[in-house]
């Protein structure tokens, strides 16, 4: 706000002309004065907003790795996922195997028993009792090899299995993570 004189008495003519010019420089130096507070103003201002938009900025770029990152376990867990389901899938197959495995085994045993019937027929008692010991060892080691066998795979599988859940759940927890996120 420029400074003006008040109260001062009529000037004539020339004094007018003569005391306008230092009226005018103080006017232009108040003027200057006014434009350069603004111009500092202005410039912290612009300083604030600099820092503000680097602040967001450096936020915004934690955000979007801590984004990737998320993404990248999930990317991750997926995998692993895929592949317990598979290893699921094959200890099912080898248990489906080792099933069949088991009927024939049976299979085998009605097979040996009638064998076993004939052959009684065809000899003695004492080597009859000779041949059904021996017989009956070896099935009773065969179902012992393929009781082992099974257990063996149904551990495979309950292990496979309870990796599954586990991971499934970690899946789970890393959509909602990233549902909140999004």
């Amino acid at each position: 706000m420029p400074l003006r004189l008040v109260d001062a008495p009529p000037a004539t003519e020339h004094q007018e002309q003569a005391g306008s010019a230092p009226i005018v420089a103080l006017e232009m130096v108040q003027l200057k004065a006014e434009y350069e507070r603004q111009l500092a103003g202005m410039a912290a201002a612009g300083e604030a907003a600099a820092a503000e938009i680097a602040a967001l900025r450096r936020e915004r770029a934690g955000h979007l790795e801590q984004v990737a990152q998320e993404r990248r376990v999930a990317a991750e867990f997926s995998k692993k996922l895929s592949v317990s389901q598979k290893d699921l899938e094959a200890a099912t197959a080898a248990s489906a195997v080792l099933q069949t495995e088991r009927d024939r085994a049976i299979a085998h045993l009605a097979a040996l028993q009638l064998s076993r019937e004939k052959v009684a027929d065809g000899l003695g008692r004492s080597d009859q009792a000779e041949w059904e010991h021996r017989v009956t060892s070896q099935f009773e080691e065969d179902i012992e090899s393929y009781r082992k066998r099974i257990r063996t795979l149904l551990a495979e599988r309950d292990a496979l299995r309870i990796k599954q859940e586990k991971m499934s759940a970690r899946l789970a927890e890393l959509s909602a993570v990233a549902g909140h996120i999004g």
